[in-house]
């Protein structure tokens, strides 16, 4: 069966994506298995929404701009488009 990876953006072969699972700094990535049925990008996205910052690629989003109402990198936090705003940090759970 033939899977996707959200965080690598790559898609893998059962054998691979086995043992994409046991290298310890890529055991939390989020995979979906590829069958035979359609997927829809708008539909991936709403129930995997990435969790590096699209400004800040090298960045995962730890804050969440309540004025905004959208996730943050630290580096965004900081960025005059976000420094007055209402801040929280967002907890992994919430991805």
């Amino acid at each position: 069966m033939r899977r996707y990876c959200f965080d690598c953006s790559q898609h893998y072969c059962d054998a691979c994506s086995q043992l994409h699972w046991t290298i310890r700094p890529i055991t939390s990535h989020k995979m979906i298995e590829l069958g035979h049925q359609h997927v829809v990008l708008e539909e991936l996205m709403a129930n995997f929404p990435p969790d590096r910052c699209e400004k800040h690629a090298e960045r995962s989003l730890k804050l969440y701009c309540n004025t905004c109402r959208r996730a943050l990198c630290v580096a965004c936090s900081v960025d005059a488009a976000h420094r007055s705003h209402d801040k929280d940090e967002v907890s992994p759970l919430a991805y």
